[in-house]
């Protein structure tokens, strides 16, 4: 109960401060507001165009809570994992969806972009949960309902534990069972979803990749460094003062 009390304060914190954030910059309270509403002629020509979409976006495993199937959730709960803290029930946003879209709605959004988990909605090989994919058409509906845009990603990140357990993207099947699971989301919820993202930035992999070698590149460079700068004078090389490292 106390849990439950703090996410509903919380969330009634954030949409009072946002509404009031709102509401002083349309009355041009806001620093420099007041002036840039005077200068009608040059904001005429940079104004977004009609039907420009204002939104907010968020991630399943992020949000949702229980995110139970997934390989995050596995990771999280290692020994030495690399998460401070395991995701648990997140902000429950699974059950508390409709109040957070309306608060998207009554904060003037028009726009929402989230991720359906692959890991519930086949959370073990080629088992598809219409219960789950419900789940998801419940969320669509809900945006319509209040006139927000829905925009879906069908991979954030995450994906199922049996997928990671058998190679994950390494896997040669793995386009395949990926495309599999994107069709059958798209069969059920394609309706009503206006635009549809297959990855969230798919380069962040490879990213993070290339800063781990060049990481271990540096410390390796380092280290190197070291034990010249500390080996007896006549273990050094002649021109050690003249070497330069590019980092």
């Amino acid at each position: 109960m106390a849990d439950t009390k703090m996410t509903s304060d919380r969330r009634d914190f954030l949409k009072q401060t946002a509404q009031f954030a709102v509401g002083l910059a349309a009355s041009g309270s806001l620093p420099g507001i007041a002036e840039s509403q005077a200068q009608s002629a040059g904001q005429a020509a940079r104004a977004f165009p009609k039907g420009f979409l204002w939104g907010a976006a968020t991630a399943a495993h992020q949000v949702e809570g229980n995110n139970i199937n997934s390989d995050l959730w596995l990771v999280e709960h290692l020994k030495d994992s690399m998460f401070h803290e395991p995701s648990g029930d997140a902000c429950d946003h699974y059950h508390l969806y409709e109040q957070d879209i309306n608060m998207l709605a009554d904060l003037g959004l028009t726009a929402y972009r989230f991720s359906i988990e692959w890991a519930r909605i086949e959370p073990e090989r080629g088992y598809f949960s219409q219960a789950e994919l419900q789940h998801y058409r419940r969320m669509l509906e809900a945006c319509h309902r209040r006139n927000i845009i829905p925009l879906v990603t069908y991979s954030h990140f995450t994906v199922p534990r049996w997928f990671a357990m058998d190679g994950a993207w390494e896997n040669p099947e793995s386009s395949s069972l990926f495309a599999n699971y994107c069709e059958r989301a798209t069969r059920a919820l394609g309706d009503l979803t206006a635009y549809a993202a297959t990855f969230n930035e798919p380069d962040i992999p490879h990213l993070l990749h290339w800063i781990r070698r060049q990481t271990r590149l540096l410390a390796r460079r380092a280290n190197g460094r070291w034990k010249r700068r500390h080996a007896p004078p006549a273990q050094r090389p002649a021109l050690q003062q003249f070497s330069v490292w590019r980092c």
